[in-house]
């Protein structure tokens, strides 16, 4: 898949962003599941929708959730500060909330930030496709 330059050809980008192009979604991550036969249809959305009902519920209560190679999602307090409304340009005070924060990891960072033609992507693609 490369060319005489060593940078992978246009067909294998253009398969590439065609393929993962757009969200990535649980339907999507439930259907992965169903393709590597790992699960049925049905124990594939129940297994995604337990996964993320976990994290959610862990936020709830203020804990932190850490995936390795991926990231950390935790919880973070805003305090009560001034704000303004765009459209009347009135100043108003917007109360304290709470927001989930992500961290992303440095082995995921890495491979983000690596340059296109160091990654094994070929390799990789053709893993996540089976």
């Amino acid at each position: 898949m490369r060319n005489v330059e060593g940078s992978l050809d246009k067909q294998f980008w253009e398969a590439y962003r065609q393929r993962f192009s757009g969200t990535l979604t649980k339907a999507k991550l439930s259907a992965k599941l169903v393709e590597r036969r790992l699960a049925t249809r049905k124990e594939a959305a129940r297994l995604v929708e337990t996964i993320f009902d976990l994290i959610k519920l862990a936020l709830e209560h203020g804990e932190d959730v850490l995936i390795s190679g991926f990231g950390k999602f935790f919880v973070r307090d805003k305090d009560r500060r001034r704000g303004r409304n765009p459209q009347t340009n009135e100043d108003l005070m917007l109360d304290a909330r709470r927001v989930v924060v992500f961290r992303c990891s440095g082995v995921l960072k890495d491979k983000i930030n690596r340059p296109r033609d160091q990654h094994q992507n070929l390799r990789e693609w053709r893993r996540w496709r089976r």
